[in-house]
């Protein structure tokens, strides 16, 4: 396997703080998580941009500015 394509295939890195980051806003705008299952985390930087997507979709000024927030960390 090439170099390139083994690179590829890791999920891009994400610090523990911004994991947790993404996670807490889940938990605070539940209603903007309208797709994602009771029991499911966020766990790589693609569900932390979900999150974001969502935040900005689905909530109000408060979930737009949470959203600005965790994208900066992105």
């Amino acid at each position: 396997m090439p170099a390139e394509a083994a690179h590829a295939a890791t999920p891009a890195s994400i610090s523990p703080e911004t994991l947790e980051l993404a996670r807490a806003l889940a938990r605070e705008f539940s209603e903007c998580m309208w797709w994602r299952h009771p029991d499911a985390t966020v766990k790589t930087r693609e569900d932390a941009y979900l999150v974001v997507q969502h935040l900005r979709e689905y909530g109000g000024a408060r979930a737009w500015r949470a959203a600005q927030r965790l994208w900066k960390c992105l």
